[in-house]
C-alpha cells in the first residue's frame, strides 16, 4: 500500500524559521530515515536555512549525505575501536565518549561527549585529567551534552550543564563550544549569558522537523471489504481527497528504505 506524506510548505518551513531564530546557531539533526522525509530532503532544508553544520546518526548516513550537503556533518554515534571504516571526507566530525576513542582519533576533528545524568554514554568528570594529553593530537570541536528528554526527577537540566562547565573548567580543558541536547530555547539564554564566551550550539531534530503537526499529514488508500464481497474476495477501495493549494506530496520514507535517489551534486 502507497503511503504519502503531505506537507504545506510554507507553514513548514515558518516553523523551521520559528525554531531557528529561538536557537540561535542550532545544529539541525537527520538521523535514521530522516524524520520520515528522508535524508537528501532534510538536506536541502539546511543547505536553505543557511546551516554550517548536519548532524547525523552514523558513520553510514555520513557517507551518503556527504553528496548532498557540503557543511560539516556532525556523527551522533560515538566512535568505537574496532568499528567498521567508513571512507569519510575531512568534514566529518566524530563524537567521542572516551578517553580511549579520543587517543584512537588522532588528527580527526571530534566532539567530546560528557557522561549526563541519561548514563547513557561519555567521559567520567574523574577521566577529565586525562584528556589534556589526549586531545593535543584531535582537533577538539568542542564537547557536548546529551540531556534526558523528561525529568521526572525534578531537576534542572540549566543546573547540569552548569556543573560540566564548572569540572571542565576546573580540569583547565578547551570551553569554547558546547553541543547540547533537550533544552528549552530559554534555558540555553540562560546559559549563554552565564558563559558569554562559550558558544552553546543546540542539536535538534524532532522539534525542527516534526514540531508544527498541521505542518504534515501521512495519507494513503483505505480498503474496506462489505460483508457481500467476501465470497468473491473483492474489495472497495476509496482514498481521502487531496489537500488543499500549498501542500506538497512526497513519497513517505519508511525505516528500512532509502530515501530518495537522485543525481549527486556535492562534492567531498
Amino acid at each position: 500500500m502507497a503511503l504519502s506524506l503531505y506537507v504545506d510548505t510554507a507553514r513548514w518551513r515558518a516553523h523551521q524559521k520559528s525554531v531557528i531564530d529561538q536557537f540561535p546557531g542550532l545544529v539541525p539533526v537527520c538521523k535514521g530515515n530522516g524524520y520520515g522525509f528522508g535524508h537528501e530532503r532534510l538536506a536541502d532544508e539546511t543547505i536553505r536555512f543557511g546551516s554550517d553544520t548536519l548532524a547525523v546518526g552514523t558513520t553510514y548516513e555520513a557517507a551518503r549525505i556527504k553528496d548532498w550537503f557540503s557543511g560539516d556533518l556532525l556523527v551522533l554515534t560515538p566512535f568505537r575501536r574496532g568499528e567498521e571504516p567508513v571512507p569519510l571526507p575531512d568534514r566529518v566530525i566524530r563524537s567521542v565518549s572516551s578517553v580511549d576513542g579520543v587517543h584512537a582519533l588522532v588528527g580527526a576533528r571530534v566532539v567530546i561527549e560528557c557522561m549526563s545524568s541519561m548514563k547513557r554514554h561519555g567521559v567520567k568528570e574523574e577521566e577529565l585529567g586525562q584528556l589534556h594529553a589526549a586531545i593535543e593530537d584531535v582537533r577538539l570541536e568542542g564537547f557536548a551534552l546529551h540531556l534526558p528528554l523528561d525529568r521526572t526527577d525534578g531537576s534542572d537540566a540549566v543546573e547540569e550543564v552548569i556543573g560540566w562547565m564548572d569540572r571542565l573548567r576546573a580540569a583547565r580543558l578547551p570551553l569554547h563550544t558546547m553541543f547540547v541536547s533537550h533544552l528549552r530555547a530559554e534555558e540555553l539564554a540562560r546559559l549563554q549569558q552565564q558563559f558569554p564566551q562559550t558558544r552553546f550550539r543546540a542539536r535538534i531534530g524532532t522539534r525542527l522537523w516534526l514540531g508544527d503537526h498541521e505542518a504534515t499529514e501521512y495519507r494513503g488508500p483505505s480498503w474496506t471489504s462489505p460483508p457481500s464481497s467476501r465470497a468473491t474476495g473483492s474489495a472497495t477501495g476509496s482514498r481521502r481527497p487531496p489537500p488543499t493549494a500549498g501542500w506538497s506530496s512526497w513519497p513517505a520514507v519508511r525505516p528500512t528504505e532509502s530515501a530518495w535517489r537522485r543525481p549527486r551534486r556535492c562534492t567531498a
